[in-house]
């Protein structure tokens, strides 16, 4: 079997048996020594190839690597949710777009869903918001535990309540004129500690129980009278439901802060404080002495801050080992509307499948919170609307019934005889 030679390159032929061996000269190899170690080159992704007597050993060019540089850490690329692969070696690290992170950008802080009762889930650096639909707060949109509309706001492992005007304790529990202690129509204002009764005209005391009249003559209250209109009050000249007062010979009003000025024309959204097209919003209302009001501006989502003054954006650059060029990559919050906050009434806006979405508070409702059982008003003789418990109450100073049809004695003249 060995002649002629079978093996090729100088090999040498041994007979086996009934068969034969070929004893190969450095480089070749095979079974007649047909083939050369390193060629064709066995080394894949442009890998060098050297060898001994029987063996070769493939030099990889970064990021490859194996025995035949087959293998390389990005490929396939193991980041996730577009992520940017980059190599050093047989490693390799992720560099994530927002709101992803992780090793392979696999987490996500909005997945699964923290925000509970339908609550809406945005990244924030690392962390998560929820946007909480009516009438859900705090940081997972649980059920508010301030009550009569008070606004719950988290702080360290707990909550504390913002209470509406006239309303007091950690929960908003306390008004002390929920008994409506003064009397003779007297209008109540509840203090942290206790109440005071703004009384009507010729009405006095702790809480208006103690009357009196100019007139001493019994006879007179069985005669006739008329009213004369001499009141600076009864044009209700104070703005934004201010209190008109008579001291002496003079008018004034009593405002209920956040707003000032003679009439209580003035209130701190005029000229607007917020910045970047930020809405300001009253949000709740005092009164002198009592009550501080405030005000909160309502920002588009690319700003933030007490004035819409901050501008939200994430920049993050990377580096790509294996071209060494610089790549800087700039994310910013997607544009959204209600800006200008369309929902009146104190209603909150929310932007959903491209369309703005108002959510009323109790004591309004429509598509922009527009209705309101108070609008039109239903009191009669420029009486002063109210909401209390979802329904309407009729206020006004100097005037009293259901819907204000009569009016109490203000300054008096007799005009009948007296009776016999």
């Amino acid at each position: 079997p060995c002649y002629p030679n079978p093996c090729q390159n100088d090999g040498e032929c041994e007979i086996d048996g009934e068969s034969f061996k070929c004893m190969c000269k450095n480089p070749f190899i095979g079974d007649t020594c047909e083939s050369e170690l390193c060629s064709p080159n066995p080394c894949l992704n442009n890998g060098t190839c050297t060898h001994d007597e029987a063996n070769f050993e493939c030099s990889c060019i970064s990021p490859f690597y194996g025995i035949i540089c087959d293998k390389s850490p990005c490929e396939p690329n193991p980041c996730l949710n577009d992520g940017m692969c980059m190599s050093d070696g047989e490693k390799f690290k992720c560099t994530c777009k927002p709101p992803f992170y992780g090793k392979r950008c696999e987490k996500d802080n909005c997945t699964p869903n923290p925000c509970l009762n339908g609550g809406r889930c945005f990244n924030v650096r690392g962390n998560f918001q929820c946007i909480c639909p009516f009438p859900f707060y705090g940081e997972k949109c649980t059920p508010n535990p301030c009550l009569n509309g008070g606004k719950c706001l988290n702080e360290k492992g707990s909550f504390k309540c913002i209470c509406p005007h006239s309303f007091y304790g950690e929960r908003c529990e306390i008004n002390h004129c929920t008994s409506n202690p003064c009397l003779n129509g007297g209008k109540c204002l509840s203090g942290r500690e206790k109440f005071h009764c703004l009384c009507p005209l010729y009405f006095h005391g702790e809480s208006n129980g103690n009357n009196y009249t100019e007139f001493q003559n019994p006879t007179l209250m069985t005669a006739m009278w008329t009213t004369i209109s001499t009141n600076p009050c009864d044009s209700n000249p104070c703005k934004n439901d201010g209190i008109c007062k008579i001291d002496g010979e003079k008018m004034n009003c009593l405002c209920f802060t956040p707003f000032y000025g003679e009439y209580c024309e003035n209130d701190p959204c005029h000229p607007n404080p917020c910045r970047n097209l930020g809405t300001c919003e009253i949000t709740a209302r005092g009164f002198e002495g009592y009550d501080q009001g405030t005000y909160r501006c309502s920002c588009p989502e690319s700003f933030s801050g007490l004035n819409c003054e901050i501008g939200n954006e994430v920049k993050t650059t990377t580096q790509n080992f294996r071209t060494s060029t610089l790549m800087t990559t700039i994310w910013t919050t997607p544009y959204t509307s209600c800006i200008g906050n369309p929902c009146r009434n104190g209603g909150i806006c929310e932007f959903r499948n491209n369309k703005e979405t108002c959510y009323c508070p109790r004591s309004s409702w429509g598509e922009f919170c527009e209705l309101s059982p108070c609008d039109p008003n239903p009191c009669k003789n420029d009486g002063i609307c109210e909401i209390e418990d979802e329904k309407t109450k009729c206020c006004a100073w100097n005037l009293f019934g259901e819907n204000i049809v009569r009016m109490k004695r203000k300054q008096l003249r007799r005009i009948s005889e007296r009776l016999p």
